[in-house]
């Protein structure tokens, strides 16, 4: 979350001069990974949820939490210029229900659900079905990317060509990568070294392109970090109080960033993309990264003593 944030601050408010250097195009790599490692997080934990014995619990809190989820996706890119006039055509939906990251991981997460809950006492483990459809995603996303089916809601999370950003395809890919290893417990030494092996090896195999290596290139990426993490486990519970609570209220964290970058009109009306712009040094593009954090920071805090008030943590 905390690198989120960090991305979206340098992305939208670094010189436009900066971001084209050869070292903060380097830079756009790793700032791509904040993304995959959302969904394969998500993904852990479900996978996790899923190997658990005993009675199953009632799915219905966590199918409510992610349905939240979808609708604050929905909320945070809301075509209030369309709403304001009244006007409800084709390119105002398609505003409203392109897929961004929390439209496509709650979706990724209530599939899911979905498949573990089906083949919960069937023959066939879940992780296999999920692995099945991790690979499906991925090697049918260039298929996916040329498909227009006519319906605003199928192409806003089967295509970017309806504007969404991040798809189902392969996003829902990263997913089920973190529900399979979440089956099998927390990531080892073993799973590091597939990983190197993607993140190292597959790019320099001759005539590899495209989304695949896209997905596996990163993928190992993530594999790393998460093993890297898992590994200081014991470490965690005396990490900063402010990093946990960013874990803890990341839907808060996410929200309120992207709101106070994009939407709020703290600028004689205008949002602070648009009255800043891409032209700030590093120095103060830091800075405004401090700033957001600390007041989504300050926003989930509150929003978690509301819950501790109400006998919810």
């Amino acid at each position: 979350m905390v690198g989120m944030v960090w991305t979206h601050a340098a992305n939208t408010f670094l010189d436009t001069a900066l971001q084209a250097t050869p070292g903060f195009r380097t830079l756009t790599f790793y700032h791509g990974l904040v993304a995959p490692m959302f969904f394969w997080v998500a993904g852990f934990m479900r996978g996790l949820a899923s190997a658990r014995t005993g009675p199953a619990k009632s799915a219905w809190p966590t199918v409510k939490r992610l349905l939240i989820i979808w609708a604050v996706g929905l909320m945070i890119h809301m075509p209030w210029d369309c709403v304001g006039k009244g006007e409800f055509g084709p390119s105002c939906w398609r505003t409203l229900l392109q897929s961004d990251v929390l439209n496509c991981l709650s979706i990724s997460c209530l599939i899911l659900l979905g498949i573990e809950r089906l083949m919960a006492g069937r023959a066939i483990k879940a992780w296999v079905v999920v692995l099945g459809a991790g690979l499906a995603a991925v090697l049918a996303s260039g298929t996916m990317e040329k498909l227009h089916t006519g319906f605003i809601l199928t192409d806003a999370y089967f295509t970017k060509t309806s504007g969404s950003l991040f798809p189902l395809f392969p996003w829902f890919g990263f997913a089920c990568a973190g529900f399979v290893t979440g089956n099998f417990g927390s990531p080892s030494w073993r799973t590091a070294a597939v990983g190197a092996l993607m993140a190292f090896g597959l790019p320099w195999i001759p005539g590899e392109s495209g989304i695949f290596l896209f997905f596996l290139e990163r993928l190992g990426w993530v594999v790393m970090t998460a093993t890297a993490i898992a590994s200081l486990n014991d470490r965690l519970a005396r990490a900063p109080r402010w990093l946990m609570l960013a874990g803890r209220e990341s839907l808060w964290v996410y929200v309120v960033h992207l709101q106070l970058i994009y939407a709020v009109p703290i600028f004689a009306g205008r949002s602070m993309d648009r009255a800043i712009g891409a032209t700030q040094p590093a120095g103060l593009v830091a800075l405004i990264f401090v700033g957001l954090l600390m007041a989504s920071l300050s926003i989930a805090w509150l929003n978690e003593q509301r819950k501790r008030r109400r006998g919810k943590v």
